[in-house]
């Protein structure tokens, strides 16, 4: 069984070490930057309990979504932006900073307006400008997820998958379950999170 990785985050003044949460795991991940040879250490944490006690609260902002998917707030965390695959819908809140609250829901792009695009929304990021780069799974390509990274954020790495794809789809596919880093696009995304543990 392998875990699912929900997130993976440089960890503050420990060069080529990243915090890493996978299912219920969360772990420390030593990844070299000068090792071709991937050869990467990794230390479990802790499992986290899921269930909440009673000095946790959660609050249920949006209901009746199908695939719950990308998101990611504008550069100033004015508006959070969120896909629903399943819609194939991008949608706006304002976003309130001090509370936590969204409100003034507002569709801000619909895939049933494009007929060209093909796939279903899937992972997003905003770059520094505010700009949304979203991945589009299906039709063609099986982009999963999006994010800036590398030396001042200026690389896009977009995952692929090969997930329910059988022995036929693979080899005509070999690129599908890789990661890739885009260079040289002229943009740069932001340095939004780092860990200190």
């Amino acid at each position: 069984n392998h875990d699912s990785v929900g997130v993976i985050i440089p960890i503050k003044d420990k060069k080529d070490y990243f915090l890493v949460a996978a299912d219920r795991n969360v772990y420390n991940l030593y990844w070299p930057s000068d090792d071709n040879e991937n050869e990467a250490k990794l230390e479990h944490l802790i499992t986290v309990d899921e269930r909440f006690g009673d000095s946790l609260m959660a609050e249920e902002m949006e209901r009746s979504l199908s695939i719950s998917n990308g998101l990611d707030w504008c550069p100033e965390y004015k508006k959070l932006y969120h896909i629903d695959s399943q819609t194939r819908k991008i949608v706006a809140y304002d976003f309130d900073e001090q509370s936590g609250q969204i409100q003034n829901k507002k569709i801000i792009f619909d895939m049933a307006d494009h007929p060209n695009l093909e796939g279903i929304p899937d992972g997003m990021t905003a770059d520094g400008s505010g700009n949304l780069w979203i991945a589009l799974f299906g039709g063609s390509a099986y982009c999963t997820s999006v994010c800036f990274g590398g030396p001042d954020s200026a690389n896009l790495f977009v995952t692929t998958s090969r997930l329910k794809l059988n022995e036929k789809e693979v080899s005509e596919t070999p690129n599908a379950g890789s990661v890739f880093a885009i260079s040289y696009l002229g943009v740069k995304g932001r340095i939004v999170h780092e860990a200190i543990i």
